[in-house]
């Protein structure tokens, strides 16, 4: 006769810490081939926080009126590549557990070292105990791709946004300019991003702007 005993639970988390491995980068390439987009998993640039469920309500008081989050991609500048002057480029990122999402010029297919993107994207947001661990110990990361670049496993630059600036408060924001590094960890430009938390005022801005993008 076998018996089994519950003692409890214990919740744990782990960041991975570090430059972006480029085995991800060609595990996400080859992923690629085969769906449409997979998530790249981006490690934290910070120690991790574990949080609790008692912080994690505090926390979800103090955004009580916070309904949604927007990222705007606003343009790069001065995009390199080693080995052409001839650029196409569009960024990837995933944000939490939504759908992959792909950015591409405004207007589409120029070839330029300073592309515009002007694009909004605004994610809804339940401030749920893992939804609250993942902006405090992770980064977003914006890769940016060469649409003309035959070879797969290569991206022209990528640049980890740290999400944990985001939880001051719902009046917190993420503006400015990020060096994007190539696989070899070398600045190869910068892009600019827009972050931003939505009330049901600003949501309502916001939705506005994504309508006339």
């Amino acid at each position: 006769v076998s018996t089994q005993s519950t003692w409890g639970q214990i919740e744990y988390s782990a960041v991975i810490q570090g430059p972006l491995p480029t085995e991800w980068i060609m595990d996400y390439q080859n992923r690629l081939r085969a769906t449409s987009k997979p998530q790249i998993m981006a490690p934290s640039p910070t120690i991790p926080l574990d949080i609790t469920d008692s912080m994690a309500n505090q926390i979800f008081e103090q955004f009580r009126d916070t309904e949604s989050i927007t990222i705007s991609l606003l343009s790069c500048s001065g995009l390199k590549s080693p080995d052409t002057t001839t650029i196409v480029p569009y960024v990837f990122y995933t944000f939490y557990n939504f759908p992959d999402v792909t950015v591409e010029q405004d207007p589409p297919d120029q070839v330029t070292a300073q592309p515009e993107f002007n694009n909004s994207k605004t994610f809804p947001c339940i401030f749920t105990t893992n939804f609250i661990r993942y902006m405090f110990n992770n980064s977003l990361p914006l890769v940016v791709f060469n649409d003309l670049e035959e070879n797969e496993d290569r991206y022209l630059g990528i640049a980890q946004v740290q999400l944990r600036t985001m939880m001051s408060g719902s009046e917190s924001k993420i503006s400015g300019k990020f060096t994007l590094q190539d696989p070899q960890g070398n600045p190869s430009g910068e892009i600019s991003v827009y972050i931003w938390w939505n009330t049901d005022r600003r949501l309502k801005a916001a939705l506005a702007l994504e309508s006339d993008l």
